[in-house]
């Protein structure tokens, strides 16, 4: 990250946290004297949330001319974070009493920290992705994952033929088969966990020592294909945390403007008629 860049977003990130001061300190003062705070931090809160919203609309509309992207993408973070404090100062720290005010927490908490979440992921994912092999679309990972099962399969028949010997096809049939079969390791993969691949390098150690040459050259090649198939594991897990993230963030923001939305109208019906 370049000092521009970082500091760009520190300065951003003190805009926040100065706006979201004022507006409680505000809160505390107007809550005391004029009884208005809510009203006013409940629409600052439903404004923020439209435009947070928007976001979803603009990655929608690759060519959209007006602002960029990246400009919308750094817009949603900050506003979020903001959103966040401004919905804290609203409730005043407090949990809620009704149905309704306990759906609308849970739900805006939930979206707030799967956020955060998002936002840790989106800056670690592709570094980690690179330093795993080649970046693979998450679609094609498991075309990619059988093509590897398929040639270590031919490698195996091969050392069968060409070795006379059994010991990769035992080894394949124990351990190889098994991993090649489907997604291995997710807890691993997500944790930075590499005892499995270490142990997986064990074994094949383990079966050379027994191989004559063009046996040992084969199972070179099987190893080449298995640990290439474990890294296609890694960017599996780390994609489909991006992907469930997103499953459960964006569903829960669109939910949020509605629930908003009646929040406000029983408000402002049980303002009427205490008048």
């Amino acid at each position: 990250m370049s000092f521009g860049l970082s500091r760009r977003r520190g300065v951003c990130l003190f805009i926040v946290v100065v706006l979201a001061s004022i507006v409680a300190y505000w809160a505390s003062i107007s809550s005391a004297a004029l009884d208005h705070a809510g009203e006013a931090t409940g629409w600052i809160l439903f404004t923020v949330c439209l435009f947070l919203l928007l976001f979803n609309v603009r990655k929608r509309m690759p060519a959209f001319p007006v602002i960029r992207a990246h400009y919308w993408l750094q817009a949603h973070l900050y506003l979020g974070l903001f959103a966040g404090i401004v919905f804290f100062t609203h409730t005043e720290w407090r949990l809620p009493t009704g149905l309704l005010d306990w759906a609308l927490w849970l739900v805006f908490v939930i979206v707030f920290v799967s956020g955060v979440v998002g936002i840790v992921l989106t800056r670690i994912v592709p570094s980690r992705l690179n330093a795993h092999g080649e970046r693979v679309i998450f679609e094609r990972i498991p075309a990619f994952r059988a093509q590897l099962a398929s040639e270590v399969e031919a490698l195996v028949l091969r050392s069968v033929r060409e070795a006379a010997s059994s010991t990769i096809a035992e080894l394949y049939a124990k351990q190889l088969l098994p991993f090649l079969s489907g997604p291995r390791n997710f807890r691993a993969h997500a944790l930075s966990v590499t005892g499995h691949r270490r142990n997986l390098q064990r074994e094949f150690d383990a079966v050379r020592r027994y191989l004559a040459p063009e046996g040992n050259a084969l199972l070179d090649e099987i190893e080449e294909r298995v640990l290439a198939k474990d890294d296609l594991d890694f960017q599996y897990t780390w994609q489909s945390l991006i992907k469930g993230w997103l499953m459960l963030h964006l569903p829960l923001s669109c939910a949020m403007i509605p629930l908003l939305a009646v929040h406000i109208l029983i408000n402002y019906a049980f303002s009427l008629g205490a008048l």
